[in-house]
């Protein structure tokens, strides 16, 4: 970069081998990882061979306590103190922290690979996937929380993560931010403008930025039966799942459409700290007093992601799953535009107040306003899109297939497959809605 120059390196006075800082960065703090040059260096493996977070990170055993974890060992500290003594330096540059660059040139150097490859039949082979939460095992160690379902190997990522995977485990759509990893090289893919408050968390959780995940499908991401990939929700509690593809169908087997097959475990709440404190939370509520257990009921059903639902206490279980629910919920995510994460809640002081996401709003968007069902005088705000989902981000609003898509030729805001499943959903619903889309999207 113009202007930018090259400091050496701690005590061994090295220069970085492909980032350059701004003359008033010394490099101090910056992680030896960054140093070395993007397509050269070691990326780091967990001891099955996996790799996450581009491979910035070693993985690490320690034991505390009597107690042995193991994990990716993030500087968080050292991550955070840089960004403060760094951020006015780079202030209305983008991209020219010498982290970005380096993140950067992963992103670009895995969007040149994925252009190469190719699909094959893949496109038109349905893929059938369990995903669960990790480090919330069941009594005999297996899953707790998971969700069997098919879908097609066309299906965009960005579809994939904000109408099925979402609504499909209970999540808030427009929360909190996400991000798929692709084990074999730990690239991520993540939604393009998220403006979620947990975004102050990429360079802890996504080492800084990911790959546009509206631009590829899950055919890019996995080809071969057995392989698994990564699925993080909210960057700052980082709820974990894991995502195996149990079964490639052949064309023949295959229709495209969207499928629950079944599935158990209560959905985690929101702003629940992350998988190892919502196991924790399970284990009260199963092994503790019954004050405890009404605590716990209590704390899970003021959550986000439950408040709505008008589930009653004595109907929940940690195993709950109701399989007609999660098909109605991705049912209801796929007749609708793509969220755009950033919903904030605003308990206002004075009449008038508000969340900061009306400052910005891009041309086709509007700011919705939800009351909080508590009564306590407190809304969400989120941003929405009014314009019509890209073909090649979108799925049949009926069946969820992305293959053959077609406009309604009325509100021209709903894609489908064919004439048959149009129809089928002008029956069903799209007839009341139709005209409404039109007019208030014009």
């Amino acid at each position: 970069m113009s202007g930018f120059n090259n400091p050496t390196h701690g005590t061994s006075r090295t220069s970085p081998e492909y980032v350059k800082f701004h003359p008033s960065d010394s490099g101090f703090g910056l992680d030896p990882v960054f140093w070395k040059h993007p397509a050269t260096f070691t990326r780091n493996t967990d001891p099955e061979g996996r790799i996450d977070v581009w491979g910035l990170w070693p993985w690490i055993t320690l034991t505390v306590d009597g107690q042995t974890r193991s994990g990716w060992n993030v500087p968080a500290e050292q991550i955070f103190q840089r960004r403060m003594s760094t951020q006015y330096i780079y202030t209305g540059i983008p991209g020219a922290r010498p982290e970005d660059q380096f993140v950067n040139f992963l992103i670009e150097q895995k969007k040149s690979q994925l252009k190469k490859l190719v699909l094959g039949d893949l496109v038109i082979r349905d893929y059938v996937l369990k995903i669960f939460l990790r480090d919330v095992p069941g009594k005999n160690g297996e899953p707790r929380i998971w969700r069997r379902f098919k879908v097609s190997g066309a299906l965009s990522l960005s579809v994939l993560a904000d109408k099925i995977i979402l609504p499909l485990m209970g999540w808030d759509r427009s929360l909190h931010a996400h991000f798929f990893t692709d084990f074999t090289d730990g690239s991520l893919f993540g939604p393009k403008g998220a403006r979620s408050v947990d975004m102050v968390h990429i360079d802890l959780s996504a080492g800084g930025g990911w790959v546009d995940e509206n631009k590829w499908c899950l055919a890019h991401l996995v080809r071969e039966v057995g392989q698994t990939f990564g699925f993080e929700y909210d960057l700052g509690d980082q709820y974990r799942h894991e995502i195996l593809v149990e079964e490639i169908l052949s064309p023949e087997e295959s229709n495209g459409a969207i499928r629950i097959l079944s599935g158990s475990g209560a959905p985690p709440m929101e702003n629940g700290n992350g998988n190892i404190p919502w196991r924790e939370m399970l284990e009260k509520y199963e092994k503790g007093t019954r004050r405890e257990k009404n605590d716990v009921l209590s704390e899970i059903f003021n959550s986000v992601n439950y408040q709505d639902r008008g589930w009653r206490l004595v109907s929940w279980s940690p195993s709950w799953f109701d399989i007609e629910d999660a098909r109605v919920a991705v049912m209801k995510a796929l007749n609708s535009p793509t969220s755009i994460p950033g919903k904030q809640y605003v308990a206002p002081l004075i009449d008038g107040a508000g969340s900061n996401l009306g400052f910005g709003l891009k041309k086709k968007e509007a700011l919705v306003r939800t009351v909080d069902s508590d009564l306590s005088g407190g809304f969400f705000e989120e941003v929405v899109s009014t314009k019509r989902d890209n073909i090649r981000a979108s799925a049949c609003a009926r069946c969820g297939n992305p293959n053959n898509l077609r406009l309604c030729t009325g509100c021209k805001k709903r894609y489908y497959c064919s004439k048959e499943c149009q129809k089928t959903h002008w029956k069903e619903l799209h007839k009341f809605e139709c005209e409404a889309l039109k007019k208030a999207y014009d």
